[in-house]
């Protein structure tokens, strides 16, 4: 998800009958938890259920910056060094975020309670960790 080349997933069921354009009229075939593509500059470290609350309602969010200062011109971005924002209230599919507050690396000591406003600022080679208040969408027909 975050480089080019990475390792892909694949997996696969038998198919027992019918035919492909039936059987995608019928089924979901592709699933991505993210509602738009984020920078190709942000890796998303973490996303998992928070141990400490309701895992239902409350996820744990790393975010990494992984480029570092006056690292330029690498394949085809030129401004892979300049800080990058992120709405983390626009950012998923299957739930809506609700709150936020951001933690320490650890995930064990709260850094900023509530942080309002959910765009966030990534400073080149930046990791910052957030517990989010969730609540699930309704399911797509």
């Amino acid at each position: 998800m975050f480089q080019i080349g990475a390792p892909q997933m694949f997996a696969f069921s038998p198919f027992v009958d019918g035919d492909i354009p039936h059987y995608k009229a019928n089924y979901r075939t592709q699933f991505s938890a993210l509602a738009h593509p984020i920078s190709p500059k942000i890796h998303i470290l973490t996303i998992r259920p928070s141990a400490d609350v309701d895992p239902v309602d409350s996820v744990l969010l790393r975010l990494e910056h992984f480029y570092q200062n006056n690292e330029e011109n690498l394949g085809n971005f030129n401004t892979t060094s300049e800080p990058v924002q992120v709405d983390i209230q626009k950012l998923f599919a299957p739930f809506t975020v609700l709150s936020g507050e951001e933690l320490n690396l650890a995930a064990n000591k709260l850094m900023q309670q509530n942080i309002g406003t959910l765009m966030v600022h990534l400073q080149p080679m930046q990791i910052r960790t957030f517990r989010l208040q969730i609540e699930a969408k309704a399911a797509a027909q």
